[in-house]
C-alpha cells in the first residue's frame, strides 16, 4: 500500500490497483514504457519489467512493480521518484521529437522540399 500511495502521490497512474502488491505504473506508450523500463535499470538499478501490446491494449502499456516485504521504505521512495524523473524526461524528449517534425513536414509542405541541415 505505501508505493501504491507513493505513486498516486507523485500524480502517477495506478489506475484501480488496490489492496496488492503488484502495482502498475500506466505510462499508456508500448515504447515510452520500454524505455522507461530500460532507463529505470541504467539509470537507477531499477528492475521492473514492461506489459506492453499486445499483452495490454496500447493505451495500457504499463509497468509492473512486485512490492516484497524486504523493498524499505526508502528504496520504494526512490523507486517512486525514479519513475516520475524519467518518464518526465522521456515524454518531454519525444514531445521535442514530434514537433520537430511537424515543423520539417510543414516546412515540406510549404516549399515541397525538406530544410537543409545546418553544416557544423
Amino acid at each position: 500500500a505505501y508505493f501504491l500511495e507513493l505513486a498516486q502521490a507523485r500524480g502517477l497512474d495506478t489506475g484501480p490497483s488496490k489492496d496488492t502488491p503488484v502495482v502498475p505504473i500506466i505510462v499508456g506508450n508500448s515504447f515510452q514504457c520500454i524505455r522507461l523500463s530500460q532507463d529505470l535499470m541504467k539509470n537507477h538499478q531499477i528492475n521492473v519489467h514492461p506489459m506492453v501490446y499486445p499483452a495490454v491494449p496500447e493505451d495500457g502499456a504499463r509497468l509492473r512493480f512486485f512490492i516484497t516485504s524486504v523493498h524499505t521504505e526508502e528504496q520504494l521512495r526512490r523507486t517512486a521518484d525514479a519513475v516520475v524523473t524519467e518518464l518526465t524526461r522521456i515524454r518531454a524528449e519525444d514531445a521535442a521529437a514530434a514537433e520537430a517534425a511537424e515543423e520539417r513536414a510543414e516546412h515540406v509542405a510549404a516549399d515541397g522540399a525538406p530544410p537543409e541541415k545546418a553544416s557544423e
